[in-house]
């Protein structure tokens, strides 16, 4: 049972305690003990327990369709787990801010589960670092049409902002009228998946289909002094399993871009070195969207198992997106996670 007045006292001596700046430099390290919504938790720390809502997004709310499912998921990420937190607003019921686990971004996950919307900047406050990154990821989830980009008329809260009939803005909420259909990667648990650590998976148990994936991770260009974007990559394994619990499937390579320039629109062949060896993995299946200021740039490469396993393995090995190096030291470590998970 959550102790919402417990909460809610902790959080007034912090206001009282705490000067502004202070707040926003400390890291709090705490357990995860109640899912209060698809975007607030209950983290236990030292002193108390905080709730504590993921900064920068959206979830759908209780009688819309998908808020069932979607608070389910934030439960099966983080529910019980180890999680550091970094408060960038204290309110009088709850904290808001930057929650992560393995030095994953819960939000970011979140974002590129489809299991929520990426806020505007005039109602988060977000920098400019900020809002590319979280773009970029949440631009993947509504290209593959995943969780609530697969659910048309379902709309993020300032998307249902209506005017009455004094001119005042009211709320409309969507009310559900059915039961909520599971979908691919929803609903339920890969009972063959007993450790993923801090990957990303989905499964239906009817179909006996699912998917792991990286997060998307940003990474750097070598010899780019012409590029003025951001970048991040992600590797996802959509499978199937048989009667005899084999599995098989696909693996896709995803770099998505945020940039006002489009770099990408010809120079987009990615190439694997190894060494003095390379290994050419082609073109990709390339989507471009504009937020009004900035393009995102997604191309997706489908990859084989082997050509993985020689960039995990082989220390010297990179990528080269056009002529420039895509440096992913920070990726080799979850990329290598999710062969093992995935045999």
């Amino acid at each position: 049972m959550l102790d919402r007045v417990g909460s809610i006292i902790f959080v007034s001596l912090m206001v009282l305690t705490l000067s502004a700046s202070a707040r926003a430099q400390r890291i709090f390290t705490g357990e995860v003990v109640d899912i209060i919504d698809g975007r607030t938790v209950v983290l236990s720390i030292s002193t108390g327990k905080i709730n504590a809502e993921l900064q920068f997004i959206d979830v759908p709310v209780e009688g819309q369709v998908m808020s069932g499912i979607v608070r389910d998921h934030l439960r099966s990420l983080v529910m019980g787990k180890t999680v550091e937190y970094r408060p960038r607003n204290i309110l009088r019921d709850r904290t808001i801010g930057k929650m992560t686990m393995n030095n994953v971004d819960v939000s970011q996950q979140m974002l590129r589960d489809g299991a929520a919307w990426h806020m505007p900047v005039r109602l988060s406050g977000q920098d400019e670092a900020d809002f590319q990154v979280y773009a970029s990821t949440e631009a993947v989830a509504k290209n593959e049409k995943r969780g609530v980009w697969g659910v048309p008329e379902l709309k993020p809260s300032w998307e249902q902002l209506k005017t009455s009939s004094d001119g005042s803005p009211t709320q409309s909420r969507q009310v559900a009228t059915s039961a909520p259909k599971k979908r691919d990667g929803w609903g339920d648990k890969n009972p063959r998946l007993s450790n993923i650590g801090p990957l990303m998976n989905g499964y239906n148990a009817r179909t006996r289909s699912g998917y792991l994936s990286t997060s998307l991770l940003g990474v750097d260009m070598r010899d780019a002094p012409q590029f003025d974007g951001k970048l991040a990559l992600e590797v996802t394994y959509y499978y199937r399993e048989n009667d005899g619990k084999a599995r098989s499937g696909v693996y896709f390579l995803t770099i998505a871009c945020v940039s006002q320039k489009l770099h990408f629109a010809k120079d987009n062949e990615l190439w694997l070195y190894m060494g003095e060896k390379k290994l050419g993995l082609g073109r990709p299946v390339r989507q471009v969207d504009n937020d009004g200021v900035n393009n995102t740039e997604l191309m997706k490469y489908k990859v084989s198992r082997e050509t993985l396993d020689k960039l995990v393995n082989n220390d010297r090995a990179f990528l080269k997106l056009g002529q420039n190096m895509i440096i992913f030291d920070g990726v080799r470590y979850m990329l290598y996670n999710m062969l093992q998970v995935a045999n």
